[in-house]
């Protein structure tokens, strides 16, 4: 759902790039590795990140689903819904980041976690660089994502965590991280069947046929 300013097509590479950082085809398939890894010796934190993580997806999902179905947003703000790749990065980059760096120095912790918000926040900026999402919508994502994070951070308990074997699953990360695969898990399309099939409609409706005469500014 292209907002406004330069199609997908045109904008640089590099934001091309780093929005791919947030699809669902990289993330998921690591975040359950790691997931099997936290069943061993962090079961309470475990869980956290996954109730969390799995209510942040699904409150991104509806506030998608009454737009594309029954076009229900908020104008004023150019709300259509959260940006999904905005809230799985910021779910998943500061969690991880930070389970591998828990038994580390405080220093190191906070650097780690740092990092995982550098590239949520790189994720986020480059939605509203391609056009896909406006900025309400970015910045719902980072605070419905960044709090999953935080739920999974706050339970992770002292003592060593087994991720030898897990660590490998960054490999298939990288394997998987390149411009014929990003795609292969067509979320949105998905999504736009399901607002379809539960509105009655034929068609999603679109944020110009939403707001023909939007009161909003494109910055927004």
């Amino acid at each position: 759902m292209v907002v406004s300013g330069n199609p997908i097509g045109t904008v640089s590479n590099y934001w091309v790039l780093i929005t791919h950082l947030g699809t669902a085809t990289l993330i998921l398939p690591v975040a359950a590795v790691h997931g099997l890894a936290l069943l061993q010796d962090q079961k309470r934190a475990l869980m956290r990140w996954m109730i969390a993580l799995l209510a942040v997806i699904l409150v991104t999902l509806l506030t998608k689903l009454v737009f594309l179905g029954w076009g229900l947003g908020i104008e004023s703000i150019n709300f259509t819904g959260v940006s999904g790749h905005t809230v799985l990065a910021s779910a998943f980059f500061p969690f991880i980041f930070y389970l591998y760096a828990h038994a580390l120095t405080p220093r190191m912790r906070s650097s780690a976690v740092a990092a995982g918000v550098f590239i949520a926040v790189a994720v986020g900026v480059s939605r509203l660089e391609v056009g896909a999402h406006s900025l309400s919508e970015v910045v719902a994502g980072w605070l419905l994502g960044f709090s999953a994070s935080a739920a999974g951070i706050v339970a992770i308990q002292p003592g060593p965590v087994r991720l030898k074997w897990v660590r490998y699953s960054l490999c298939l990360f990288l394997l998987i991280f390149d411009g014929a695969t990003v795609g292969q898990l067509q979320v949105h399309n998905w999504e736009i069947k399901l607002a379809l099939w539960m509105s009655g409609h034929t068609a999603a409706i679109t944020r110009q046929q939403a707001w023909p005469h939007p009161i909003y500014s494109h910055s927004q």
